[in-house]
């Protein structure tokens, strides 16, 4: 099972900087500062490799990461921080250009 989450990086924040963010761990980030990013949005898989799935977004100009929060062992539990498949190397920075 897989998931995206579609990040827009804010300033010179990096794709560590989002995976820090993520886990709250030595972030840096007082808990009333923003994280290094805007959420906007994302899918979940379905198990369903016939399924096309589609999201509609108008991306400004930017640098942009596509992470899998989805944790690698299928028996996590809520509250407990897991190795997830970004962790693995499942995230993906792009940019759009002007």
């Amino acid at each position: 099972m897989h998931e995206v989450d579609i990040f827009r990086l804010r300033g010179n924040h990096t794709i560590a900087d989002v995976n820090r963010w993520r886990k709250r761990e030595d972030s840096g980030l007082p808990s009333e500062t923003a994280g290094p990013v805007d959420a906007l949005g994302g899918l979940l898989d379905s198990h369903d490799l016939k399924r096309v799935s589609w999201l509609r977004r108008d991306f400004r100009p930017g640098r942009y990461v596509l992470h899998c929060e989805m944790p690698m062992d299928p028996a996590a539990t809520a509250g407990k921080v897991d190795v997830t498949h970004a962790d693995a190397g499942m995230m993906h920075e792009f940019a759009v250009a002007e």
